[in-house]
């Protein structure tokens, strides 16, 4: 009962009759054997009364001197404890762990730092250099599971010890991810302190964990995030992708807070937990809207807001599937990157700016095999079995974490027919942000292949390609697939069988 944890209490510094009071009440609600929700509103009740009466005894300047009072021992006791800094490893920069920590010891006495991640970041130096640092530790999560994500998983026990720790007087988490907010929940009615620190273009998630009672703290670098590439999504369902002017970053609270009444008003928001772009987007299509800006988010919240407060605002609704293709993470060296971040302004810009643009589809029988033709997964020619191209969607790392998301992963036993019933229902699901991976390049297949000799070059023909993988295949022994994605899925997940950063595949 949450009650009972109130003996522990020590007494509020000068108010010892306030607490007296407390107590009295706390037991006489004990000897009535209420139920917790109403001891816990008698009690409430009864702090407030006792609160009042003993407030209004003193005089206003020692009223103020006990609020200092009291603020002081709360930093005190902030320099005095320890504070937990726990790191999702899976969503964070070294430059923002480090802005974080800071930050925190700035404020505390003894701050201590727990990252989770990969068994393969300590193979990165600068991670490796971080971790070596007083203060730093690094805990390795190995990649198995495939209904829930290890990172999340091994994050969520550690917050749940770290809240029944006498010694942490705070604990602070850094991640970009809302899958922790009831686990902060639980360390605020702990009675400690939680905070998470996160970016200001990540309102939305700060929205959640504000109103869990966690106090969050947006760190933003000094050079604003400014946006170079503008994905458009057209009234028809097209869309096209193009370089810009660079767009400042922008939270838009006001904004944000009008399109997201309007939406759930009108029906696109039921629940609260859907994506606002998805909603934007579908709403503009269902009602001829348009053009509409869907990336980035500043534009898109910007230019539905206009549409909203200028009357254009109409409430029909369809159900239809929004998607926002992304390409690969940028590779190679770091001055290649760079280059590709001055050009396109972040590696998310460049990754749509590589996938060919939004689009809408409408239901129909044939929405998830036109969806994955659109993606890259699906032809007439070398990949024309549904059940592989499936098979390839879903192994794709950002496709498995939505379709987690949106609880669509295949399960045992499963036949084809249902699962694709569940991706049309994925598809068509506003809690996802539409932004789905497209197909592989075969790119390191061929250059590999090239340096055995087993192809004439890197530019060789599909056909060439597949019929060296067919026999790659055999002579390795790994199960016979039909299709040109398929195998060279296949293959590479082969050659990465050593990589302790492999996770569990999807298999039908």
């Amino acid at each position: 009962m949450i009650t009972a944890g109130l003996k522990a209490l020590p007494p509020v510094g000068e108010f010892q009759h306030t607490h007296g009071l407390l107590e009295s009440h706390a037991a006489e609600i004990r000897g009535r054997k209420l139920l917790p929700a109403g001891s816990l509103t008698g009690l409430v009740v009864a702090a407030h009364a006792a609160f009042c009466r003993e407030g209004r005894s003193r005089p206003k300047q020692q009223r103020a001197k006990a609020c200092v009072q009291a603020s002081a021992r709360t930093d005190a006791s902030r320099r005095e404890g320890v504070t937990e800094v726990v790191v999702d490893g899976d969503s964070c920069s070294i430059d923002f762990v480090l802005a974080a920590v800071d930050r925190l010891r700035s404020e505390s006495g003894q701050v201590r730092a727990t990252i989770f991640a990969a068994p393969g970041r300590m193979n990165n130096k600068a991670w490796k250099k971080l971790v070596g640092r007083p203060a730093f530790h690094f805990k390795s999560v190995r990649r198995r599971g495939m209904y829930e994500e290890p990172n999340d998983r091994a994050v969520k026990k550690h917050l749940g010890i770290l809240a029944t720790n006498a010694a942490t007087a705070r604990i602070a988490l850094i991640t970009s991810d809302d899958d922790f907010v009831q686990d902060m929940r639980k360390i605020v009615l702990a009675g400690k302190e939680a905070l998470i620190f996160t970016s200001s273009k990540c309102y939305g998630l700060a929205q959640k964990y504000k109103q869990a009672g966690v106090l969050v703290v947006s760190l933003d670098s000094e050079k604003k995030i400014s946006y170079k590439v503008r994905a458009v999504l057209e009234s028809d369902g097209t869309g096209f992708v193009q370089r810009c002017s660079p767009i400042t970053q922008r939270s838009l609270p006001k904004e944000v807070g009008v399109l997201k009444e309007f939406m759930s008003s009108s029906g696109y928001m039921p629940t609260g937990r859907e994506y606002l772009q998805s909603c934007i987007a579908k709403w503009c299509f269902t009602n001829s809207l348009g053009p509409i800006t869907v990336y980035p988010a500043t534009s898109c919240f910007l230019e539905s807001y206009q549409f909203v407060t200028e009357g254009l605002a109409r409430d029909a609704r369809e159900d239809v599937a929004f998607f926002l293709p992304l390409g690969y993470a940028t590779s190679g060296s770091q001055g290649r990157r760079k280059s590709i971040i001055d050009k396109y302004g972040s590696g998310r810009g460049w990754s749509i700016s590589q996938a060919g643009g939004p689009f809408i589809l409408t239901p129909s029988s044939d929405l998830v095999s036109e969806a994955l033709k659109r993606l890259g997964f699906l032809d007439s020619h070398l990949n024309s079995d549904i059940s592989e191209a499936m098979l390839v969607f879903a192994n794709i790392s950002t496709n498995k974490m939505l379709l987690r998301k949106l609880e669509a992963l295949p399960e045992d036993g499963e036949r084809a027919e249902q699962l694709q019933h569940k991706f049309e229902q994925a598809f068509l699901s506003s809690r996802g942000s539409g932004q789905w991976q497209v197909a592989p390049s075969d790119s390191r297949l061929r250059a590999t292949f090239a340096r055995a000799n087993r192809i004439t070059d890197a530019s060789a023909s599909r056909e060439e390609v597949f019929a060296v993988m067919q026999e790659y295949s055999k002579k390795k022994g790994l199960p016979r697939l039909k299709t040109y994605n398929g195998l060279a899925w296949q293959i590479l997940r082969h050659m990465n069988r050593k990589d302790p950063s492999r996770r569990d595949a999807v298999q039908l």
